[in-house]
């Protein structure tokens, strides 16, 4: 019976025991690398106005025998959203019809007819009003909801209003929140940036003459661990300690 080499047998296991943790090693830091790559990402979203809303209607002709608890009714878009409104009635007449809900999707302006008793109600309808925006690119990296430039008020017009909404740092969708008068064309929107949002929401605070103070205190303060208290000291010495970070030790202090 052959002699049993027990070193070499050793060996080799601690050399392949060796090769597999350096290659775990490695592919742990590539995937770490790679995620932060990822999570890091910034990419501003884009996006494009649609106009396709009725903006305002003016009655031509209030029609007659028009009872009160009438309502009115606009067509519908071939693809879209109807818009909806309410009528001012006065002695049997529709005086006034105000825009409730601008709609989206029409392409000509549509008819107003009435709900209940009256005829003969004419009117001109105006398109004119912000239907919805619709996202060209989702942009990446968004941890704060940001802002969207849409230029200038339209001539004689109103601005429209907007507000972005923000799913897993992607832009999802905009509220219309006032779909405005008197826009013309579609028009592009312009995002603000990913860190400009974040800036906004969380800005850098300046210390100013009170750096050496506050570093004082923070070094003294026995609530805060290690690694915290450095990370913040780091930030106040390079001058990019954020609101949020203030918040935090706030918060921590009060417990």
């Amino acid at each position: 019976m052959k002699n049993i080499d027990y070193e070499m047998i050793f060996n080799y296991i601690s050399l392949v025991l060796a090769i597999s943790i350096f290659i775990i090693i490695l592919y742990t830091c590539y995937t770490k690398n790679n995620i932060e790559n990822f999570e890091t990402e910034k990419v501003t979203a884009t996006g494009k106005a649609i106009i396709g809303g009725v903006s305002k209607v003016e009655v031509t002709n209030g029609g007659s025998g028009v009872e009160e608890g009438t309502t009115i009714e606009f067509s519908e878009p071939e693809d879209g959203e109807k818009a909806e409104g309410t009528a001012t009635i006065s002695d049997g007449k529709v005086t006034e019809i105000k825009v409730t809900k601008s709609g989206k999707g029409y392409t000509s302006a549509p008819t107003v007819s009435l709900k209940g008793a009256g005829t003969g109600l004419e009117t001109t309808v105006t398109l004119g009003a912000l239907s919805h925006v619709k996202i060209t690119n989702p942009g990446k990296g968004y941890g704060s909801v940001p802002t969207i430039d849409i230029g200038d008020a339209p001539a004689d017009g109103v601005k429209a209003e907007l507000t972005a909404v923000v799913t897993n740092g992607e832009i999802t969708s905009v509220t219309v929140n006032n779909a405005g008068d008197g826009y013309n064309a579609d028009f592009d929107v312009t995002f603000q940036s990913p860190q400009d949002a974040e800036d906004d929401s969380n800005p850098i605070l300046s210390l100013g003459d009170k750096k050496e103070e506050v570093l004082e205190l923070l070094e003294q303060c026995k609530k805060i661990d290690d690694d915290k208290k450095e990370q913040i000291k780091k930030n106040i010495n390079e001058d990019t300690l954020k609101k949020l970070e203030v918040e935090e030790l706030i918060s921590i202090l009060n417990k």
